[in-house]
């Protein structure tokens, strides 16, 4: 090999030999394999960002959950993609209203909605957990999920009525329902219940619920 042939290869300590490029007049002395390596790294971290914020506050069971995992949304669709006020849905249990409701989050998440979801089981917890004096109040409970006008993201509350429905209960969804009715907070809830039965609990809880798109899901049991 001439002196002249040996300036014109590099050494890479992990690849051996290769020739530098000119990009634009400049010798680039960069070994393409590494180069390459570099960007399949750089396109995996990014997609993993990409998939951890679809995800976000999705529990694991429910992370792939997509709207095309569903037919005959029609009904519903500007909501999702617009949500302005109420949107009831309910059906049988394992219909997939929960699959939805995640499905819906991930959408949000993906067109850059900010929003959130409780589930009812977990939203019982926190709630009783206010009894104890080192956990906040019943109104910081009710201000956390219901906030004054015009603080309010989309929020989605999975499967009201579940519980034992106590008077206390009962006034505790009353009142969070209500303050997001007044400050108009788009909101969806999904229930096993029909709004007939829940009026047999409450009919002012029925009633704001009806305030808005009223969607029965229907379907075989999905966990079947």
């Amino acid at each position: 090999m001439t002196e002249k042939q040996s300036k014109s290869i590099c050494n890479c300590p992990i690849h051996g030999d290769y020739k530098p490029i000119v990009v634009l007049g400049a010798t680039m002395n960069i070994c393409p394999e590494c180069s390459d390596e570099r960007a399949k790294e750089a396109d995996y971290i990014e997609a993993n960002a990409k998939d951890d914020t679809l995800k976000r506050g999705i529990p694991t069971i429910y992370q792939g959950a997509r709207l095309d995992n569903f037919s005959g949304l029609g009904p519903i669709s500007a909501w999702i993609d617009k949500p302005e006020g109420f949107l009831f849905t309910y059906g049988k249990c394992g219909c997939g209203k929960t699959h939805l409701a995640c499905a819906i989050k991930r959408h949000w998440n993906e067109i850059g909605i900010s929003s959130g979801i409780a589930f009812s089981s977990s939203f019982f917890v926190e709630l009783r957990n206010t009894f104890s004096s080192n956990s906040g109040t019943e109104e910081q409970f009710i201000y956390k999920y219901a906030p004054p006008e015009g603080s309010g993201s989309p929020a989605i509350f999975d499967d009201i009525g579940a519980q034992k429905m106590s008077e206390y209960a009962i006034e505790t969804w009353y009142n969070i329902i209500d303050r997001r009715y007044m400050f108009g907070h788009p909101t969806m809830f999904t229930s096993n219940m029909s709004l007939s039965e829940i009026a047999k609990i409450s009919e002012r809880i029925a009633s704001r619920l009806a305030s808005g798109i009223v969607f029965e899901l229907v379907g075989e049991d999905r966990r079947l």
